[in-house]
């Protein structure tokens, strides 16, 4: 079972729970695409649960963080857990899909980080640091609870 990740800021609104859960819904899609990986959007959709700040799915925990001052976009986070490999991957990326973050960590220790400041360079982010991940390291399905 997966321990909860105290979010200091964190609070949802209503009113914005369906952009939350479409951009939670690309990240799934985006980090799992690589390695032909890949997720039904109706399963997805029927897995979801929301629970305060945090988007339950299988092996993967996604929260949402309110911004800091100065009414800063929320941010979601998604956490994906592969027990077998002990590799932890964190994804953030901000709600507007403009600046945001993309980190990934691996139980070896490398630790890849990078900003952008808009959409395309965020994509090409994304794209290089899957790229990277699973080439260092390619879980089977069953490591990812598929």
């Amino acid at each position: 079972m997966l321990q909860r990740i105290p979010c200091a800021e964190s609070q949802i609104m209503s009113s914005n729970l369906r952009a939350f859960q479409a951009l939670a819904s690309a990240l799934w899609h985006q980090i799992f695409a690589t390695d032909h990986i890949l997720v039904e959007r109706e399963a997805l959709e029927r897995t979801f649960c929301f629970v305060e700040e945090e988007l339950v799915f299988t092996n993967v925990r996604i929260i949402v963080v309110g911004g800091k001052a100065r009414g800063t976009p929320k941010t979601c986070h998604a956490f994906p857990y592969q027990s077998v490999s002990e590799v932890r991957v964190e994804w953030a990326i901000s709600a507007d899909g403009g600046s945001g973050k993309l980190m990934m960590g691996l139980s070896s220790g490398t630790r890849i980080e990078t900003t952008s400041r808009c959409h395309d360079d965020l994509m090409e982010a994304q794209r290089m640091i899957t790229e990277r991940a699973w080439s260092t390291l390619r879980p089977s399905r069953v490591a990812l609870g598929l």
